[in-house]
């Protein structure tokens, strides 16, 4: 068994979920897998979501071929594994202590499809990416943009499912988002972590703007004195496999005065996609033009990527939760008339010679990438079947 086989497994969620039991409790039920960490140090997976004998716990999971390889490769040393909620082995040798609690655990070893493993190790499923990636050419263009709505409304389906879970007002629910959207993927932990310890309501109670920055900046635990020995802020906080605008010290210091100058209002979503859009850009404009706090302006890429994480996560959500699809299709339009993303994923399709036209085509791309090409799920998908029709 190899330890990057259990993670393509375990976020490809190729596994009988439902007859898996935890080996330290009664009842387990996994919520969300997480968000895989390709490049950064600490824990295989973060922002996963886990119902352990009755209690919900959020944050991230770690896995291994023995649960002894924990200690093997010294994570009891290391504060950036405090904060795991879960530990997925392939084999249970050794129950396992994180600062001096029992750590939840789940042992794979009886779920695992053996000949899908055979066909892993073969290199017939871990060869490509993107299994059609070579014969895209010869298929219609109706299959691939079929798909990609197909994948998109998967993605959305998902997240709407996680925001519903929460049980938060409008504004409340948008005060999440904007954290989480803040936080980007390689510090979304953090910030959600952030604004579950200080809810929308607690802060807004705080008539000064500087009393509501000053209580984020202390509840992070990030810009105290001498923060790298800092081992709670380090623990959930990343600088590596960032640039220095994308810092965590530097976003938080944007979400505070993101915060302390809205209200949270969410009328918004009934102006058209375009108003939407041009209000939410000079929303940001005004912001900095009365800045409390010194923060680094807000660039255009960086409120495109606001709204794509934020707004129109929170259109879909209230236009499920009212059951008008105008809000969806509204989102749909905001997102085509906002530029493609730039990052890794969308590389992984220009190789194969698809590119982005707009950000509705990246998320698309990347809802694809992640639900259908990454889970090699090509029976699953029109582009899959109209090749092996052939």
């Amino acid at each position: 068994m190899t330890e990057d086989y259990l993670h393509n497994v375990w976020k490809s969620k190729r596994l009988p979920f439902h007859k898996i039991k935890p080996i330290n409790a009664q009842k387990i039920e996994v919520k969300h897998v997480g968000e895989y960490n390709e490049n950064q140090k600490g824990p295989d997976f973060s922002c996963g979501i886990v119902e352990i004998d009755d209690l919900v716990f959020y944050g991230s999971i770690e896995i291994h071929v023995k649960s002894s390889d924990w200690y093997r490769h010294q994570h009891q040393n290391d504060s950036a594994y405090n904060n795991v909620i879960l530990h997925v082995v392939y084999e249970y040798d050794k129950p396992i202590f994180q600062n001096g609690v029992l750590l939840p655990t789940i042992e794979l070893k009886s779920h695992i499809d053996k000949d899908h493993f055979l066909k892993y190790r073969l290199g017939v499923l871990a060869k490509n990416e993107f299994s059609c990636g070579n014969f895209l050419s010869n298929v219609d263009p109706i299959y691939l943009e079929s798909m990609k709505a197909n994948a998109y409304l998967d993605r959305m389906n998902a997240k709407t499912k996680l925001l519903v879970d929460l049980s938060l007002t409008d504004s409340s629910l948008f005060y999440h988002l904007i954290a989480s959207a803040f936080g980007t993927s390689i510090n979304k932990q953090g910030f959600i972590e952030l604004a579950q310890k200080i809810n929308y309501h607690q802060l807004k109670k705080l008539s000064s703007p500087h009393q509501q920055f000053q209580l984020l900046i202390a509840e992070s635990g990030l810009l105290q004195t001498n923060n790298k020995h800092n081992k709670i802020a380090d623990s959930i906080w990343h600088f590596k496999g960032t640039r220095p605008f994308n810092f965590p010290d530097v976003r938080l210091k944007q979400f505070a005065q993101f915060v302390s100058s809205y209200d949270f209002d969410t009328s918004f979503i009934y102006l058209s996609a375009i108003e939407i859009k041009h209000e939410f850009y000079k929303m940001i404009n005004d912001f900095w033009s009365h800045d409390h706090f010194h923060s680094k302006k807000i660039s255009r890429a960086f409120s495109d990527s606001l709204i794509i994480n934020a707004v129109v996560p929170l259109m879909w959500y209230i236009g499920n939760k009212e059951e008008d699809e105008l809000f969806q299709n509204k989102a749909i339009e905001l997102l085509q008339e906002l530029p493609p993303e730039k990052n890794k994923y969308i590389d992984k399709w220009n190789k194969c010679s698809i590119s982005a036209k707009n950000a509705f085509d990246s998320q698309s791309l990347l809802s694809l990438y992640q639900y259908y090409c990454s889970r090699k799920k090509c029976l699953t998908c029109a582009v899959g079947n109209k090749l092996l029709e052939e």
